[in-house]
Protein backbone atom coordinates (compact mmCIF):
# COMPACT_ATOMS: atom_id res chain seq x y z
CA UNK A 1 0.00 0.00 0.00
CA UNK A 2 1.51 3.22 -0.57
CA UNK A 3 1.25 6.00 1.64
CA UNK A 4 -2.12 7.96 0.14
CA UNK A 5 -4.23 4.68 0.74
CA UNK A 6 -2.29 3.89 4.46
CA UNK A 7 -2.54 5.95 8.19
CA UNK A 8 0.89 4.05 8.54
CA UNK A 9 3.79 6.61 8.97
CA UNK A 10 1.83 9.43 9.09
CA UNK A 11 2.56 12.71 10.86
CA UNK A 12 -0.13 14.87 12.52
CA UNK A 13 -0.01 17.22 15.00
CA UNK A 14 -3.27 17.63 17.24
CA UNK A 15 -4.76 20.55 19.32
CA UNK A 16 -7.88 18.25 20.92
CA UNK A 17 -9.77 18.80 23.71
CA UNK A 18 -9.61 15.89 26.31
CA UNK A 19 -11.99 13.32 25.37
CA UNK A 20 -11.78 13.59 21.17
CA UNK A 21 -7.94 13.79 21.86
CA UNK A 22 -8.12 10.39 23.29
CA UNK A 23 -10.65 8.89 20.61
CA UNK A 24 -8.28 10.25 17.89
CA UNK A 25 -4.94 7.95 19.64
CA UNK A 26 -7.09 5.20 20.03
CA UNK A 27 -8.02 5.55 16.10
CA UNK A 28 -4.56 6.07 15.00
CA UNK A 29 -2.74 3.88 17.47
CA UNK A 30 -3.09 0.60 15.13
CA UNK A 31 -2.38 2.40 12.06
CA UNK A 32 1.06 3.34 13.09
CA UNK A 33 0.59 7.00 13.11
CA UNK A 34 2.53 9.19 14.67
CA UNK A 35 0.59 11.83 16.69
CA UNK A 36 1.86 14.74 17.99
CA UNK A 37 -0.02 16.19 21.19
CA UNK A 38 0.33 20.20 21.20
CA UNK A 39 -0.18 22.57 24.11
CA UNK A 40 -1.85 25.35 22.45
CA UNK A 41 -2.20 26.83 19.11
CA UNK A 42 1.21 28.43 19.14
CA UNK A 43 3.20 25.29 19.85
CA UNK A 44 1.69 23.62 16.83
CA UNK A 45 2.02 26.49 14.65
CA UNK A 46 5.86 26.18 15.69
CA UNK A 47 6.07 22.36 15.05
CA UNK A 48 4.57 22.72 11.41
CA UNK A 49 7.20 21.68 9.39
CA UNK A 50 7.68 19.61 5.94
CA UNK A 51 7.09 16.26 7.23
CA UNK A 52 3.61 17.32 8.78
CA UNK A 53 0.58 15.78 6.83
CA UNK A 54 -1.95 17.09 8.62
CA UNK A 55 -3.41 19.10 11.76
CA UNK A 56 -6.41 17.89 13.75
CA UNK A 57 -7.71 20.54 15.88
CA UNK A 58 -11.05 21.20 17.92
CA UNK A 59 -13.22 23.83 16.71
CA UNK A 60 -13.64 24.53 20.50
CA UNK A 61 -9.76 25.50 21.13
CA UNK A 62 -10.13 27.94 17.51
CA UNK A 63 -10.43 31.72 19.14
CA UNK A 64 -10.57 34.51 16.54
CA UNK A 65 -6.67 35.06 17.97
CA UNK A 66 -6.10 31.25 17.40
CA UNK A 67 -7.71 31.50 14.01
CA UNK A 68 -5.22 34.28 13.19
CA UNK A 69 -2.14 33.23 14.74
CA UNK A 70 -3.02 30.06 12.49
CA UNK A 71 -3.16 31.94 9.55
CA UNK A 72 -0.36 33.41 9.91
CA UNK A 73 1.86 30.17 10.57
CA UNK A 74 0.51 28.85 7.05
CA UNK A 75 0.79 31.74 5.25
CA UNK A 76 4.36 31.81 6.11
CA UNK A 77 4.85 28.29 4.62
CA UNK A 78 6.89 27.43 1.76
CA UNK A 79 4.81 28.45 -1.51
CA UNK A 80 4.38 24.66 -2.45
CA UNK A 81 2.54 24.00 0.74
CA UNK A 82 -0.65 24.48 1.71
CA UNK A 83 -1.29 21.70 5.41
CA UNK A 84 -4.40 20.07 5.34
CA UNK A 85 -6.27 21.48 8.87
CA UNK A 86 -8.89 18.77 10.13
CA UNK A 87 -11.20 20.62 12.17
CA UNK A 88 -13.71 18.43 14.70
CA UNK A 89 -16.87 20.18 15.42
CA UNK A 90 -19.98 19.53 17.37
CA UNK A 91 -22.42 19.65 13.96
CA UNK A 92 -19.77 18.91 11.66
CA UNK A 93 -19.79 21.68 8.90
CA UNK A 94 -22.53 23.18 10.22
CA UNK A 95 -21.32 24.48 13.03
CA UNK A 96 -20.76 28.54 12.71
CA UNK A 97 -16.91 28.20 14.49
CA UNK A 98 -15.80 25.92 12.03
CA UNK A 99 -17.31 27.98 8.89
CA UNK A 100 -15.17 30.63 10.04
CA UNK A 101 -12.10 28.43 10.10
CA UNK A 102 -12.45 27.43 7.09
CA UNK A 103 -12.72 30.76 5.30
CA UNK A 104 -10.08 32.22 7.08
CA UNK A 105 -7.50 29.18 6.97
CA UNK A 106 -8.13 27.57 3.25
CA UNK A 107 -7.51 23.91 3.35
CA UNK A 108 -9.88 22.86 5.77
CA UNK A 109 -11.85 20.04 6.30
CA UNK A 110 -14.45 19.66 9.08
CA UNK A 111 -15.69 16.35 10.94
CA UNK A 112 -18.01 15.37 13.78
CA UNK A 113 -17.59 15.84 17.12
CA UNK A 114 -17.35 13.52 18.87
CA UNK A 115 -14.77 11.62 16.60
CA UNK A 116 -16.05 8.75 14.55
CA UNK A 117 -13.41 6.48 13.43
CA UNK A 118 -14.22 5.72 9.63
CA UNK A 119 -15.34 9.48 9.27
CA UNK A 120 -11.44 10.75 10.33
CA UNK A 121 -9.88 8.18 8.69
CA UNK A 122 -11.45 9.11 5.58
CA UNK A 123 -10.60 13.15 6.33
CA UNK A 124 -7.04 11.90 6.86
CA UNK A 125 -6.33 9.26 4.48
CA UNK A 126 -7.81 12.46 1.81
CA UNK A 127 -5.54 14.93 3.53
CA UNK A 128 -2.37 12.78 3.08
CA UNK A 129 -2.87 12.58 -0.67
CA UNK A 130 -3.08 16.00 -0.89
CA UNK A 131 -0.32 16.50 0.87
CA UNK A 132 1.81 13.99 -0.80
CA UNK A 133 0.44 15.71 -4.03
CA UNK A 134 2.14 18.62 -2.79
CA UNK A 135 5.23 17.32 -2.08
CA UNK A 136 5.54 15.65 -5.70
CA UNK A 137 4.80 18.93 -6.83
CA UNK A 138 8.00 20.07 -4.82
CA UNK A 139 10.35 18.30 -6.02
CA UNK A 140 9.28 18.41 -9.75
CA UNK A 141 9.41 21.77 -9.20
CA UNK A 142 13.31 21.53 -7.85
CA UNK A 143 14.03 19.00 -10.52
CA UNK A 144 13.17 22.00 -12.98
CA UNK A 145 14.80 24.65 -11.42
CA UNK A 146 17.38 21.93 -11.52
CA UNK A 147 17.01 21.59 -15.08
CA UNK A 148 17.09 24.94 -15.97
CA UNK A 149 20.28 25.70 -14.20
CA UNK A 150 21.59 22.92 -16.35
CA UNK A 151 20.22 24.53 -19.43
CA UNK A 152 21.40 28.15 -18.60
CA UNK A 153 25.06 26.85 -17.81
CA UNK A 154 24.99 24.66 -21.16
CA UNK A 155 23.85 27.68 -23.43
CA UNK A 156 26.82 29.77 -21.71
CA UNK A 157 29.01 27.12 -22.56
CA UNK A 158 27.77 26.98 -25.87
CA UNK A 159 27.75 30.96 -26.64
CA UNK A 160 31.80 30.52 -25.58
CA UNK A 161 32.19 27.77 -27.60
CA UNK A 162 30.58 30.00 -30.65
CA UNK A 163 32.83 32.77 -29.58
CA UNK A 164 35.58 30.76 -29.62
CA UNK A 165 35.28 29.72 -33.31
CA UNK A 166 34.36 32.70 -34.28
CA UNK A 167 37.35 34.78 -33.51
CA UNK A 168 39.69 32.25 -35.52
CA UNK A 169 37.81 33.74 -38.62
CA UNK A 170 37.79 37.05 -37.72
CA UNK A 171 40.40 39.33 -37.43
CA UNK A 172 38.46 42.18 -35.56
CA UNK A 173 37.89 40.44 -31.66
CA UNK A 174 36.45 43.25 -30.44
CA UNK A 175 33.49 43.45 -32.44
CA UNK A 176 33.11 39.92 -31.26
CA UNK A 177 32.44 41.17 -27.95
CA UNK A 178 29.31 42.00 -28.03
CA UNK A 179 28.27 38.46 -27.98
CA UNK A 180 29.22 37.71 -24.82
CA UNK A 181 26.30 36.38 -22.05
CA UNK A 182 23.96 36.71 -24.71
CA UNK A 183 21.67 33.33 -25.32
CA UNK A 184 20.45 31.90 -28.42
CA UNK A 185 16.72 31.92 -27.61
CA UNK A 186 15.42 31.76 -30.80
CA UNK A 187 16.43 30.30 -34.47
CA UNK A 188 15.46 34.22 -35.78
CA UNK A 189 18.49 35.74 -33.60
CA UNK A 190 20.40 32.99 -34.33
CA UNK A 191 19.96 33.59 -38.13
CA UNK A 192 20.29 37.48 -37.44
CA UNK A 193 23.34 37.01 -35.93
CA UNK A 194 25.51 34.61 -37.79
CA UNK A 195 24.22 37.27 -40.36
CA UNK A 196 25.91 40.24 -38.75
CA UNK A 197 29.29 38.11 -38.42
CA UNK A 198 29.57 37.13 -42.12
CA UNK A 199 28.38 40.74 -43.06
CA UNK A 200 30.41 42.41 -40.78
CA UNK A 201 33.23 40.57 -40.49
CA UNK A 202 34.01 38.18 -43.03
CA UNK A 203 32.41 39.21 -45.87
CA UNK A 204 34.12 43.24 -45.50
CA UNK A 205 37.74 40.74 -44.62
CA UNK A 206 37.45 39.22 -47.70
CA UNK A 207 36.87 42.13 -49.69
CA UNK A 208 39.69 44.00 -48.37
CA UNK A 209 41.80 41.07 -49.50
CA UNK A 210 40.64 40.90 -52.94
CA UNK A 211 41.36 44.98 -52.86
CA UNK A 212 44.93 44.37 -51.45
CA UNK A 213 45.26 41.36 -54.11
CA UNK A 214 44.33 44.06 -57.14
CA UNK A 215 46.79 46.55 -56.00
CA UNK A 216 49.88 44.19 -56.61
CA UNK A 217 48.63 43.29 -60.21
CA UNK A 218 51.27 45.10 -61.61
CA UNK A 219 54.29 43.04 -60.59
CA UNK A 220 56.05 41.71 -63.77
CA UNK A 221 57.04 38.00 -62.54
CA UNK A 222 54.51 36.07 -64.80
CA UNK A 223 54.66 33.13 -61.96
CA UNK A 224 53.47 35.45 -59.44
CA UNK A 225 50.86 36.81 -61.91
CA UNK A 226 49.15 33.84 -62.23
CA UNK A 227 49.00 33.03 -58.35
CA UNK A 228 47.48 36.37 -57.86
CA UNK A 229 45.16 35.54 -60.43
CA UNK A 230 44.18 31.90 -58.84
CA UNK A 231 44.27 33.91 -55.45
CA UNK A 232 41.82 36.78 -56.75
CA UNK A 233 39.39 33.62 -57.97
CA UNK A 234 39.33 31.69 -54.91
CA UNK A 235 38.66 35.37 -53.18
CA UNK A 236 35.85 35.68 -55.42
CA UNK A 237 34.08 32.13 -54.80
CA UNK A 238 34.71 32.55 -50.94
CA UNK A 239 32.99 36.26 -51.34
CA UNK A 240 29.96 34.82 -53.35
CA UNK A 241 29.60 31.91 -50.87
CA UNK A 242 29.16 34.43 -47.77
CA UNK A 243 26.60 36.26 -49.66
CA UNK A 244 24.77 33.44 -50.74
CA UNK A 245 24.33 32.40 -46.82
CA UNK A 246 23.72 36.25 -45.84
CA UNK A 247 21.02 35.96 -48.12
CA UNK A 248 19.75 32.36 -46.69
CA UNK A 249 20.09 33.91 -43.17
CA UNK A 250 18.45 37.28 -43.49
CA UNK A 251 19.37 40.16 -46.14
CA UNK A 252 21.29 43.45 -44.91
CA UNK A 253 17.93 44.91 -46.77
CA UNK A 254 15.67 43.52 -44.16
CA UNK A 255 17.30 45.53 -41.32
CA UNK A 256 17.86 48.27 -43.16
CA UNK A 257 15.01 49.15 -45.79
CA UNK A 258 11.43 49.73 -45.62
CA UNK A 259 9.07 46.68 -46.13
CA UNK A 260 8.19 47.06 -49.57
CA UNK A 261 12.03 46.55 -50.14
CA UNK A 262 12.24 43.30 -47.77
CA UNK A 263 9.30 41.91 -49.62
CA UNK A 264 10.66 42.84 -53.35
CA UNK A 265 14.31 41.59 -52.34
CA UNK A 266 12.63 38.43 -51.70
CA UNK A 267 10.26 38.19 -54.95
CA UNK A 268 13.72 38.33 -56.97
CA UNK A 269 15.06 36.17 -54.58
CA UNK A 270 12.60 33.23 -55.03
CA UNK A 271 12.27 33.57 -58.79
CA UNK A 272 16.19 33.40 -59.20
CA UNK A 273 17.03 30.19 -56.50
CA UNK A 274 13.87 28.55 -56.94
CA UNK A 275 11.97 29.81 -60.18
CA UNK A 276 9.03 30.51 -58.29
CA UNK A 277 7.31 33.77 -60.15
CA UNK A 278 5.53 35.90 -57.21
CA UNK A 279 2.77 38.22 -57.64
CA UNK A 280 4.20 41.10 -55.18
CA UNK A 281 0.67 43.50 -53.79
CA UNK A 282 2.12 45.82 -51.38
CA UNK A 283 0.13 49.06 -51.48
CA UNK A 284 2.23 50.69 -48.83
CA UNK A 285 5.80 50.79 -48.28
CA UNK A 286 5.10 50.81 -44.11
CA UNK A 287 8.34 52.65 -43.59
CA UNK A 288 7.42 53.56 -39.65
CA UNK A 289 7.25 49.35 -38.89
CA UNK A 290 9.44 48.65 -36.44
CA UNK A 291 12.53 46.32 -37.67
CA UNK A 292 11.40 43.50 -34.61
CA UNK A 293 7.73 43.30 -36.75
CA UNK A 294 9.20 44.13 -40.49
CA UNK A 295 11.98 41.11 -40.05
CA UNK A 296 8.82 38.41 -38.84
CA UNK A 297 7.23 39.68 -41.92
CA UNK A 298 10.20 39.15 -43.89
CA UNK A 299 10.68 35.57 -42.59
CA UNK A 300 7.55 34.26 -42.16
CA UNK A 301 6.83 35.10 -45.89
CA UNK A 302 9.54 33.70 -47.06
CA UNK A 303 9.26 30.38 -45.02
CA UNK A 304 5.18 30.51 -46.55
CA UNK A 305 6.99 30.77 -50.15
CA UNK A 306 8.92 27.87 -49.70
CA UNK A 307 6.57 26.14 -48.65
CA UNK A 308 4.76 26.72 -51.76
CA UNK A 309 8.42 25.81 -53.50
CA UNK A 310 8.19 22.40 -51.67
CA UNK A 311 4.93 21.44 -51.60
CA UNK A 312 2.08 22.91 -53.91
CA UNK A 313 3.62 21.85 -57.39
CA UNK A 314 3.11 25.11 -58.98
CA UNK A 315 5.66 27.97 -60.34
CA UNK A 316 3.73 30.92 -59.12
CA UNK A 317 2.42 32.46 -56.09
CA UNK A 318 0.71 35.22 -54.94
CA UNK A 319 2.33 37.61 -52.17
CA UNK A 320 0.26 40.36 -50.38
CA UNK A 321 0.73 42.78 -47.50
CA UNK A 322 -1.89 45.41 -46.32
CA UNK A 323 -3.62 46.62 -43.28
CA UNK A 324 -5.86 44.74 -41.69
CA UNK A 325 -7.87 47.59 -39.77
CA UNK A 326 -6.30 50.47 -37.99
CA UNK A 327 -4.00 48.38 -35.87
CA UNK A 328 -2.97 45.18 -37.36
CA UNK A 329 -1.14 44.23 -40.55
CA UNK A 330 -2.03 41.20 -42.88
CA UNK A 331 0.70 39.11 -45.04
CA UNK A 332 -1.04 36.42 -47.15
CA UNK A 333 -0.19 34.24 -49.53
CA UNK A 334 -2.21 32.48 -52.36
CA UNK A 335 -1.21 29.64 -54.64
CA UNK A 336 -3.32 27.58 -57.14
CA UNK A 337 -1.43 24.54 -56.67
CA UNK A 338 -1.74 20.93 -55.33
CA UNK A 339 -3.31 22.16 -51.80
CA UNK A 340 -3.24 20.21 -48.83
CA UNK A 341 -5.74 18.96 -45.74
CA UNK A 342 -5.37 21.73 -43.00
CA UNK A 343 -6.23 19.30 -40.57
CA UNK A 344 -3.09 16.78 -41.45
CA UNK A 345 -0.31 19.63 -41.03
CA UNK A 346 1.23 17.90 -38.47
CA UNK A 347 1.60 15.08 -40.57
CA UNK A 348 2.75 16.34 -43.68
CA UNK A 349 4.17 19.69 -44.67
CA UNK A 350 3.09 22.07 -41.97
CA UNK A 351 6.17 22.50 -39.82
CA UNK A 352 7.07 25.36 -40.84
CA UNK A 353 3.33 26.40 -40.41
CA UNK A 354 3.49 25.40 -37.19
CA UNK A 355 6.62 27.34 -35.96
CA UNK A 356 4.77 30.63 -37.36
CA UNK A 357 1.57 29.69 -35.06
CA UNK A 358 3.90 29.44 -32.36
CA UNK A 359 5.26 32.86 -32.50
CA UNK A 360 2.15 34.43 -33.72
CA UNK A 361 0.34 33.22 -30.30
CA UNK A 362 3.31 34.79 -28.51
CA UNK A 363 2.65 38.56 -30.10
CA UNK A 364 -0.94 38.31 -30.06
CA UNK A 365 -1.55 37.76 -33.85
CA UNK A 366 -3.32 34.73 -35.67
CA UNK A 367 -2.68 32.35 -38.49
CA UNK A 368 -5.58 31.19 -40.89
CA UNK A 369 -5.49 28.75 -43.26
CA UNK A 370 -7.79 27.99 -45.98
CA UNK A 371 -6.76 24.79 -48.88
CA UNK A 372 -8.36 22.27 -50.37
CA UNK A 373 -6.46 19.58 -52.19
CA UNK A 374 -6.19 19.88 -56.00
CA UNK A 375 -7.36 23.19 -55.36
CA UNK A 376 -4.73 25.19 -53.88
CA UNK A 377 -3.79 27.10 -50.92
CA UNK A 378 -4.34 30.80 -49.43
CA UNK A 379 -2.58 31.39 -45.96
CA UNK A 380 -2.94 34.61 -44.25
CA UNK A 381 -0.90 36.01 -40.90
CA UNK A 382 -2.40 38.87 -39.18
CA UNK A 383 -0.57 40.46 -36.49
CA UNK A 384 -1.03 43.67 -34.21
CA UNK A 385 1.08 46.50 -36.35
CA UNK A 386 2.91 49.30 -33.40
CA UNK A 387 4.56 51.38 -35.57
CA UNK A 388 8.07 53.57 -33.42
CA UNK A 389 6.59 56.78 -31.96
CA UNK A 390 7.84 59.13 -33.97
CA UNK A 391 10.82 61.23 -31.96
CA UNK A 392 11.47 64.75 -33.30
CA UNK A 393 15.47 65.39 -33.65
CA UNK A 394 17.87 68.02 -34.06
CA UNK A 395 17.84 68.90 -37.64
CA UNK A 396 21.83 68.49 -38.64
CA UNK A 397 23.82 71.20 -38.66
CA UNK A 398 25.05 73.06 -41.43
CA UNK A 399 27.84 74.43 -41.89
CA UNK A 400 28.47 78.19 -42.14
CA UNK A 401 28.08 78.87 -45.61
CA UNK A 402 30.79 80.28 -47.19
CA UNK A 403 31.33 80.72 -51.42
CA UNK A 404 32.76 77.51 -52.60
CA UNK A 405 35.08 77.66 -55.49
CA UNK A 406 33.58 76.30 -58.48
CA UNK A 407 36.11 73.83 -59.65
CA UNK A 408 37.88 73.53 -62.47
CA UNK A 409 38.53 70.76 -65.19
CA UNK A 410 40.35 68.43 -63.35
CA UNK A 411 43.88 67.65 -64.24
CA UNK A 412 45.67 67.18 -60.99
CA UNK A 413 45.54 64.61 -57.97
CA UNK A 414 42.35 63.18 -57.23
CA UNK A 415 41.53 63.93 -53.51
CA UNK A 416 39.34 60.81 -51.99
CA UNK A 417 37.65 60.73 -48.45
CA UNK A 418 37.42 56.96 -47.63
CA UNK A 419 33.58 56.63 -45.28
CA UNK A 420 33.24 53.19 -44.06
CA UNK A 421 32.62 51.82 -40.55
CA UNK A 422 35.05 48.59 -40.81
CA UNK A 423 38.20 49.81 -40.18
CA UNK A 424 39.42 46.44 -42.39
CA UNK A 425 37.67 48.09 -45.24
CA UNK A 426 39.03 51.40 -44.68
CA UNK A 427 42.78 49.51 -44.84
CA UNK A 428 42.09 47.97 -47.84
CA UNK A 429 40.52 50.44 -49.60
CA UNK A 430 43.35 53.15 -48.80
CA UNK A 431 46.12 50.29 -49.43
CA UNK A 432 44.93 50.21 -53.10
CA UNK A 433 44.06 53.54 -54.08
CA UNK A 434 47.70 54.74 -52.64
CA UNK A 435 49.30 52.61 -55.29
CA UNK A 436 47.79 54.98 -57.88
CA UNK A 437 49.80 57.94 -59.33
CA UNK A 438 46.81 60.05 -59.09
CA UNK A 439 44.77 59.18 -56.54
CA UNK A 440 45.98 60.60 -52.56
CA UNK A 441 43.56 59.55 -49.76
CA UNK A 442 43.09 62.91 -47.56
CA UNK A 443 41.01 61.44 -44.95
CA UNK A 444 38.94 58.79 -43.32
CA UNK A 445 35.48 58.50 -41.22
CA UNK A 446 33.57 55.63 -40.01
CA UNK A 447 30.45 57.33 -38.88
CA UNK A 448 27.67 59.03 -41.34
CA UNK A 449 28.13 62.19 -39.47
CA UNK A 450 32.25 61.96 -39.46
CA UNK A 451 31.87 61.37 -42.84
CA UNK A 452 29.79 64.91 -43.26
CA UNK A 453 32.21 66.61 -40.94
CA UNK A 454 35.15 65.81 -42.69
CA UNK A 455 33.70 66.45 -45.94
CA UNK A 456 32.74 70.20 -45.09
CA UNK A 457 36.68 70.58 -43.84
CA UNK A 458 38.66 69.06 -46.04
CA UNK A 459 36.44 69.58 -49.43
CA UNK A 460 37.37 66.23 -51.32
CA UNK A 461 37.31 65.64 -54.97
CA UNK A 462 35.20 62.55 -54.48
CA UNK A 463 33.73 60.50 -51.36
CA UNK A 464 33.75 56.67 -50.65
CA UNK A 465 30.94 56.32 -48.81
CA UNK A 466 29.59 52.84 -47.13
CA UNK A 467 25.29 52.69 -47.15
CA UNK A 468 25.16 51.26 -43.77
CA UNK A 469 27.30 53.33 -40.73
CA UNK A 470 26.32 54.51 -37.01
CA UNK A 471 25.58 57.38 -36.39
CA UNK A 472 24.13 58.45 -39.58
CA UNK A 473 23.39 56.47 -42.88
CA UNK A 474 25.20 56.87 -45.69
CA UNK A 475 22.45 57.77 -47.29
CA UNK A 476 21.82 60.57 -45.41
CA UNK A 477 24.80 61.74 -45.22
CA UNK A 478 24.92 61.52 -49.07
CA UNK A 479 21.71 63.59 -48.83
CA UNK A 480 23.39 66.37 -46.63
CA UNK A 481 26.51 66.57 -48.67
CA UNK A 482 24.70 66.89 -51.73
CA UNK A 483 23.08 69.59 -50.82
CA UNK A 484 25.81 71.71 -49.23
CA UNK A 485 28.96 71.15 -51.29
CA UNK A 486 27.31 70.07 -54.90
CA UNK A 487 30.74 69.84 -56.85
CA UNK A 488 32.16 66.67 -54.27
CA UNK A 489 31.27 63.27 -55.93
CA UNK A 490 30.01 60.85 -53.82
CA UNK A 491 30.35 56.91 -54.51
CA UNK A 492 28.64 54.64 -52.32
CA UNK A 493 29.57 51.83 -51.93
CA UNK A 494 27.77 48.36 -50.02
CA UNK A 495 28.53 44.57 -49.90
CA UNK A 496 25.29 43.90 -51.95
CA UNK A 497 23.73 45.33 -55.23
CA UNK A 498 20.19 45.67 -54.53
CA UNK A 499 18.42 48.19 -57.34
CA UNK A 500 16.49 49.49 -54.17
CA UNK A 501 19.53 51.08 -52.72
CA UNK A 502 21.22 51.96 -55.70
CA UNK A 503 18.27 53.98 -56.15
CA UNK A 504 17.85 55.57 -52.67
CA UNK A 505 21.81 56.78 -53.48
CA UNK A 506 21.31 58.35 -56.72
CA UNK A 507 18.04 59.75 -55.36
CA UNK A 508 20.39 61.30 -52.67
CA UNK A 509 23.28 63.02 -54.81
CA UNK A 510 25.53 60.14 -55.62
CA UNK A 511 27.18 59.99 -59.04
CA UNK A 512 27.88 56.50 -58.83
CA UNK A 513 27.20 53.19 -56.70
CA UNK A 514 29.54 50.55 -57.07
CA UNK A 515 29.45 46.64 -54.67
CA UNK A 516 32.37 46.15 -52.62
CA UNK A 517 33.25 43.43 -54.42
CA UNK A 518 34.40 45.04 -57.46
CA UNK A 519 37.32 45.49 -58.59
CA UNK A 520 39.95 47.96 -57.89
CA UNK A 521 40.47 48.42 -61.82
CA UNK A 522 36.28 49.24 -61.87
CA UNK A 523 37.01 51.39 -58.61
CA UNK A 524 39.56 53.47 -60.33
CA UNK A 525 37.84 53.84 -63.22
CA UNK A 526 34.50 55.08 -61.97
CA UNK A 527 36.67 58.04 -59.69
CA UNK A 528 38.15 59.25 -62.72
CA UNK A 529 35.24 59.23 -64.67
CA UNK A 530 33.03 60.99 -61.93
CA UNK A 531 35.53 63.81 -61.96
CA UNK A 532 36.27 64.01 -65.74
CA UNK A 533 39.08 62.14 -66.27
CA UNK A 534 38.82 58.51 -67.23
CA UNK A 535 41.93 58.15 -69.14
CA UNK A 536 44.40 55.25 -67.34
CA UNK A 537 47.78 57.36 -65.91
CA UNK A 538 50.70 57.15 -67.86
CA UNK A 539 52.98 54.46 -66.70
CA UNK A 540 49.88 51.83 -65.29
CA UNK A 541 50.16 48.47 -66.75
Amino acid sequence: MTKSNSLSQGHILALMQADDGIRLNTILKEEGTEVVKCEDIRDLCTRISDRTDAAVISAALLSDPAVDAARSALEAQPEWSDLPIIIAAEGGPDSPVSARAAEALGNVLVVDSPLKASEVKNALRGAFRTRETQRRTRDLAGECERIGRALHDSRAQMERAVQERTRDLAERASQLRSLTGELILSEQKERRRMAKILHDNLQQILVSIKFRIGSVRRIDDPEIKVAIQETEELTNEAIAATRSVTAELIPPVVHEGSLRTAMEWLVSYMAAQNGLEIELKLKEDFERLDRNTRIFMFESARELLMNVVKHARTTSAVLEVNRAGREQLQLQVKDKGAGFDPAAIEEKSGVGLLRIRERLRLIGGRLQIDSTPGKGSRISIVIPMEEPVRIVTAPVEKAVETPIEKKKPFSGMIRILIADDHAVMRQGLSSSLKQEPDIVIVGEADNGKMALDKTRSLNPDVVLMDLGMPKMSGIEATRVIHSEMPNVRIIGLSMFEEKERAGAMFEAGAVDYLSKTCSVDALTTAIRRCIGKPEVPVGRS
